[in-house]
């Protein structure tokens, strides 16, 4: 059975799991530059009652499997900003120079 979620709560769960990242990372050598996210989504356009049209992102049941007939590919390329760095680029690990012998 497919369940739908809108859109801005998968945007939202991305954003927590890329927040959740930068935490692991922060006593690791290696640092990774996050300049840009590109997230593909199976959508669904819907329409309850008089409501407003809105998608909602599929997601697949525990058989795995989706229905294609109303599903819509969507891919968003999403420039990732942190505020805490004053809307500079977000990075994922520590601040620490040297070799990885260190």
């Amino acid at each position: 059975m497919k369940s739908l979620i809108g859109l801005a709560e998968a945007i939202e769960q991305l954003r927590y799991e890329l927040g959740e990242a930068q935490d692991a990372g922060a006593d690791q050598q290696l640092r990774f530059k996050v300049t840009e996210v590109e997230m593909e989504l199976l959508v669904e356009l819907r329409k309850e009652g008089g409501a407003k049209a809105s998608f909602g992102v599929l997601s697949v049941g525990a058989e795995g499997k989706i229905s294609k007939g109303n599903a819509h590919r969507l891919k968003l390329k999403l420039e990732v900003k942190d505020e805490a760095l004053g809307g500079s680029t977000a990075e994922v690990g520590d601040d620490d120079e040297g070799s990885f012998d260190d």
